[in-house]
């Protein structure tokens, strides 16, 4: 079963800071605007980081969070195929990484690294 323990949550543009538990999810029904949606209360949002979040997360998972915000106008198998995508593309980014999102024609997630996150080594000569 695919799954991830990875998901991107909203970066405040002010604070540049990120808001815990407001996983970010791609569009579902309306992929017009490269955006993802907050599951926490449906906005858009354009850029999130992937944060570790402990627990697998499968699509089904996903699919149903999202139902509770925002209504969807596809098929559950389509819905499910979409969202298996972006599981599938969350695997290949690094956490603490900085994400947007923009959509094929078939309104399939495409992920894009905007930041990089480095963990700097850290310095070996201390007393």
């Amino acid at each position: 079963m695919l799954a991830t323990r990875k998901l991107p949550v909203r970066v405040s543009e002010k604070k540049k800071s990120r808001s815990s538990g407001d996983h970010l999810l791609p569009q579902l029904a309306d992929f017009r605007e490269a955006a993802f949606v907050s599951v926490k209360n449906g906005e858009l949002v354009k850029l999130g980081r992937v944060v570790y979040v402990g627990k697998d997360v499968t699509p089904e998972m996903m699919l149903d969070r999202f139902c509770k915000v925002c209504p969807i106008s596809l098929t559950r198998s389509e819905a499910l195929r979409r969202l298996e995508v972006y599981t599938e593309a969350l695997h290949k980014c690094k956490v603490g990484n900085l994400l947007s999102v923009t959509y094929t024609a078939e309104g399939l997630p495409v992920l894009k690294v905007e930041l990089e996150h480095f963990i700097q080594q850290p310095v070996l000569n201390l007393p």
